[in-house]
């Protein structure tokens, strides 16, 4: 029987750990135009910029979720 090396399985779990489904945090379907994409990240971007959320712990990382879930 085969074992799986240690490192490949914690490869595969943080690889899961950090999978994040852009459309659910952008909020728009999988199906959406590029418009529909672009207009939700803009929104979202000014919602949590963290220039305009100084006393929230949280914007900044939803700023960062939303930017990195930015589709070109």
């Amino acid at each position: 029987m085969n074992k799986v090396h240690p490192f490949f399985l914690l490869l595969f779990i943080f690889i899961i750990h950090c999978y994040k489904d852009y459309y659910k945090i952008l909020n728009v379907s999988r199906n959406a135009d590029l418009k529909t994409i672009k207009s939700s990240y803009r929104t979202l971007a000014m919602k949590y910029h963290p220039d305009r959320n100084k006393d929230d712990s949280d914007a900044k990382e939803k700023f960062t979720d939303v930017s990195n879930g930015h589709l070109k």
